[in-house]
């Protein structure tokens, strides 16, 4: 057996090497790797091979094989570095590798959660390009799982929703597909009128008793909306009745409001690998109307501007978004009945109510950030009522009342 470091055409330059292999027989002398390269870095890799030469007189059988091994290793080595460059640098949050942190990410880390891989050496949740080694699992895209572990510590868990939380939206997305068919998707506005002010609850409808969402694991949506009948910082999710899954439990969400583009995204998605099948309500979206009655010249609508529903092996399953819209009450009045009284103010620890007419059918205080702190309900309005206070931070709020003739604010303040 010989050593063979030259030219394999050249015919010479073999030396002796270790023995006990027959004609043709080799293996690789030393260790080459593992190395990291980041896109466009260059590195040279040097391999030895003990091969053992062939029978004297026949053609050197040994000098084609080493040919042979070359040939692959120039393949191999063409294929990963392509897919070096294809896959890039991971981005904390940007999980499905598509240039953007949001809610479609979410997606992904539900289609891997569980998976653990090498960890991403120095490792930050900071947005820029961070080398990770491959995995070797990947998505359904072909994006390997190391940009699902957004944080790098080689686990896919729910530690890594905050990077896509801290760094939602830095980076513009690229343009999702919407079905013209298929599951129907809306959000139930049907609760006849509505007016400034209110808190209200809209149910999230996936599927119906004809089109059912059949092997459903995660959903992504963008809902657009008028920034004047919406208050800043309102909306929420509620997830309390989901046939897609248990928040906390089996399933992912995360929520994403950008009040100035006047866009809410919504992404959920299960986290076992078993999907679902049903049709019903998946959750509510919580929106809090605005007060200002200037703004309320026509109806509330929520439009969706992209959707995407998958199955767990992360492929498309066709999607009907409905866009919806609610009729907004204008009997708003910033005058204060002169017949309705409310006392002490300063108030402590209590209001009372005294009015002529008995028809007080609500009271709230708002604080001046726009966040409601406290409730008051009466079932059966009376001329004379009253409202225990909660523990509450002492300064100015706003009082809002309704009547059959309104709605009415007034300055409060709590000692």
């Amino acid at each position: 057996p010989y050593l063979f470091p030259g030219e394999a055409c050249s015919g010479s330059g073999w030396t002796p090497a270790n023995a006990g292999l027959a004609p043709t027989d080799w293996r690789m002398v030393g260790t080459t790797g593992p190395i990291s390269l980041a896109p466009g870095q260059r590195e040279t890799l040097v391999f030895q091979f003990s091969v053992a030469r062939a029978p004297s007189g026949m053609p050197d059988e040994a000098v084609c094989l080493l040919q042979d091994l070359a040939d692959d290793l120039r393949q191999l080595h063409a294929l990963e570095y392509v897919g070096c460059q294809l896959d890039g640098l991971v981005f904390p949050g940007d999980a499905n590798h598509d240039q953007v942190a949001n809610a479609w990410d979410l997606l992904s880390l539900g289609v891997a959660f569980g998976a653990s891989g090498p960890a991403r050496p120095q490792a930050s949740l900071g947005w820029q390009g961070q080398i990770a080694p491959l995995w070797g699992q990947s998505l359904a895209s072909g994006v390997d799982f190391r940009h699902v572990d957004t944080d790098g510590d080689g686990n896919i868990t729910w530690a890594d929703t905050l990077a896509i939380n801290l760094n939602y939206g830095l980076v513009h997305a690229s343009n999702k597909n919407q079905a013209n068919g298929g599951v129907p998707l809306l959000i139930d506005m049907n609760i006849g009128t509505a007016n400034p002010g209110d808190t209200l609850r809209f149910p999230i409808e996936l599927g119906t008793a004809d089109t059912m969402g059949v092997d459903v694991y995660g959903l992504a949506f963008q809902l657009e909306y008028d920034t004047a009948m919406v208050l800043p910082g309102s909306l929420g999710l509620d997830m309390g009745q989901s046939w897609l899954g248990t928040k906390g439990n089996d399933l992912l969400t995360i929520l994403h409001q950008d009040h100035s583009r006047g866009t809410i995204d919504i992404g959920m998605v299960r986290n076992d690998h078993l999907p679902r099948t049903n049709y019903g309500p998946i959750g509510s979206l919580i929106v809090v109307l605005d007060d200002d009655i200037a703004k309320r010249l026509q109806p509330l609508t929520l439009s969706f501007v992209q959707a995407n529903l998958i199955d767990p092996n992360e492929q498309d399953i066709p999607l009907a978004p409905r866009n919806n819209s609610l009729d907004i009450q204008t009997s708003l009045s910033n005058d204060w009945p002169a017949d309705l009284a409310v006392f002490p103010n300063p108030a402590q620890s209590a209001l009372y109510f005294r009015s002529a007419r008995p028809d007080l059918r609500e009271a709230q205080l708002i604080h001046p950030n726009g966040q409601l702190v406290a409730q008051k309900t009466w079932g059966l309005p009376a001329g004379e009522l009253s409202w225990i206070l909660p523990s509450l931070p002492s300064g100015l709020y706003f009082l809002r009342v309704r009547t059959q003739t309104g709605i009415h604010c007034r300055s409060m303040v709590i000692e």
